[in-house]
């Protein structure tokens, strides 16, 4: 075979090239995407999700003593790329990905790959069908005597679901007529809130404050819930279910120094951990911030 002029260029290019690559890009970079709480031993404990540039996925614990540094903004989990939202994917990825599925059933079909409805809730993507076939439950779920929000979730993780948002008290539903998909569920999930007035999401300024203030906490307002599931009965169809106390599941909660949203440095021991509500001892003060903050932030380095 002769070389030629072409293949000697294409060689000094591809060698141009090698040389401007960072050394430091031979090793991966990770990327928290969530957290989520995982069963070790009898107790359920925090657990982080972590991603890598190298197509990497570890499930890693997330208590006792932890020690990193977090980059300040976010990452998209699937291209990498810096974004300016606190969100986990940039647009493009999202509309790319069987992740907009979510999105097909709240802005309706032909949104990305949707094409679905209640009777036929299946999309193209894999991914779709096996999430939308599903069978759900909605719940009600306490956080203190004043605040009721509704949700839903798989079926089979529903317990997970609740412990991982820190509830104290909840009622797990399904529908009569057992069409319990993700399409139905999460339809009557937004007529309940706009029907009955109900919240769907309750913020880490309003349940740090909550769980800190334990013993009413827990005193959480059941004939409320119960009023509720009477309601649920007679206008959706829905039947309760689970009743659920789960305030066994927490610890006492402990002395604060200050809350914080965002950490970018964690290098102490996690002392206490309530849903998205978790508690660092670090340089001597006790920091109460949120683990929902986490996702997407680049790893930049092990402390040690």
């Amino acid at each position: 075979m002769q070389i030629t002029s072409k293949d000697v260029q294409e060689v000094e290019n591809a060698t141009r090239e090698l040389s401007r690559v960072d050394e430091f890009s031979l090793y991966p970079t990770f990327y928290i995407r969530y957290y989520t709480y995982r069963p070790v031993s009898d107790l359920l404990m925090p657990h982080l999700d972590i991603i890598s540039d190298h197509d990497d996925t570890q499930i890693v614990p997330f208590y006792g003593h932890v020690m990193f540094k977090l980059s300040e903004g976010h990452y998209c989990e699937t291209c990498f790329q810096p974004l300016e939202e606190p969100t986990n994917h940039c647009l493009d990825c999202l509309k790319k990905s069987g992740i907009d599925f979510l999105y097909c059933v709240k802005k309706g079909p032909g949104f990305g790959t949707g094409n679905c409805s209640p009777e036929h809730p299946c999309c193209e993507s894999e991914f779709s069908q096996n999430y939308c076939k599903r069978e759900h439950a909605l719940y009600l779920a306490t956080f203190g005597q004043n605040h009721i929000k509704v949700g839903i979730s798989r079926l089979d993780r529903v317990i997970y679901r609740l412990l991982e948002q820190g509830a104290s008290h909840a009622i797990t539903f399904r529908r009569s007529n057992n069409l319990n998909n993700f399409i139905y569920i999460h339809e009557l999930e937004q007529k309940i809130k706009e029907e009955c007035g109900i919240l769907d999401s309750l913020s880490f300024d309003e349940k740090a404050p909550l769980f800190e203030n334990q013993k009413h906490d827990f005193e959480s307002d059941i004939l409320k819930m119960n009023i509720y599931s009477d309601l649920f009965k007679h206008l959706y169809e829905l039947i309760p279910q689970y009743q659920l106390n789960l305030s066994n599941f927490y610890t006492h909660f402990p002395r604060i120094d200050k809350y914080c949203k965002y950490i970018k440095k964690l290098n102490g021991n996690i002392k206490y951990f309530r849903g998205n509500v978790a508690v660092l001892e670090q340089d001597g003060e006790r920091v109460a911030f949120d683990l929902n903050k986490l996702s997407g932030k680049k790893i930049l380095n092990v402390i040690g």
